[in-house]
């Protein structure tokens, strides 16, 4: 479940509710505008609407497993994932049921369920689509927004930063020591792992176990908490590579 074809499995999953739960909301509408295509794609719909509530529990473990793997994640957006699973869970329920009642021929409960079955549809897809742009900005904010990285002892040009959004390393010179113990608040937070240098500030509010865990690693050489969390482990140190900004000049 954490891997799919040696990459995480989180980004795969959860393409499925995004292309499934548009379509079984868009079915929920359309069966409740026009009663006549109840008899004929009320099975399909319902079958969409399993699909959507089997993928997004699926994309919401995956995530919790990809959190596991790699000693951290976006709370916000994990957050709002495994509330947007028990939300499509009780989309599902009450459209469901609605279509199954609406066949029995009762009016009120097909212009009641109806009407309940759009809006929550409508409300779903909404919640869904937040939940998507929060994991997106959370994976591509900081790299984005990253312009300018410090500059290394000894060199008279920025660094720059490769297509991933990770500052080259193969400069002349480097941060010493001295300059990374400078950088000991979680706000401004720079650590050591390895011969490498990493600006954690973005990291230390999206960590699971909260700023403090990344907070006692400021300013110091955290190589070997590191190794001990994920030695060996290839994804948590492709994430961590997303902050290295130079090289440590001993």
């Amino acid at each position: 479940m954490e891997t799919f074809a040696g990459l995480p499995a989180h980004p795969f999953f959860v393409h499925l509710p995004v292309v499934l739960l548009p379509l079984a909301a868009l079915g929920i509408i359309a069966l409740s505008v026009v009663p006549r295509w109840r008899r004929s794609f009320g099975v399909l719909v319902i079958g969409l609407l399993v699909a959507a509530t089997a993928s997004t529990w699926l994309a919401r473990i995956s995530g919790q497993r990809l959190v596991a793997l790699t000693g951290g994640g976006p709370e916000a957006h994990a957050a709002w994932g495994s509330a947007l699973a028990w939300v499509v869970t009780g989309f599902a329920s009450v459209a469901g049921g609605w279509l199954l009642w609406a066949r029995r021929g009762e009016s009120f409960g097909r212009h009641v369920g109806a009407a309940l079955s759009s809006v929550l549809a409508l409300g779903t897809v909404v919640m869904a689509a937040y939940v998507g742009h929060s994991g997106a900005e959370a994976t591509w904010g900081s790299v984005l927004g990253k312009s300018q990285v410090p500059t290394p002892t000894g060199s008279t040009e920025p660094a720059s930063s490769s297509s991933s959004g990770a500052p080259e390393t193969g400069q002349q010179g480097g941060f010493t020591l001295d300059q990374v113990a400078q950088h000991a608040s979680p706000e401004d937070c720079w650590a050591i792992v390895g011969d490498q240098v990493y600006d954690l500030s973005a990291w230390g509010g999206e960590h699971p176990g909260g700023r403090r865990a990344i907070s006692n690693l400021c300013g110091t050489d955290a190589t070997a908490d590191f190794q001990s969390k994920h030695g060996g482990q290839q994804i948590p140190r492709s994430a961590l590579d997303r902050f290295r900004i130079g090289v440590l000049k001993r």
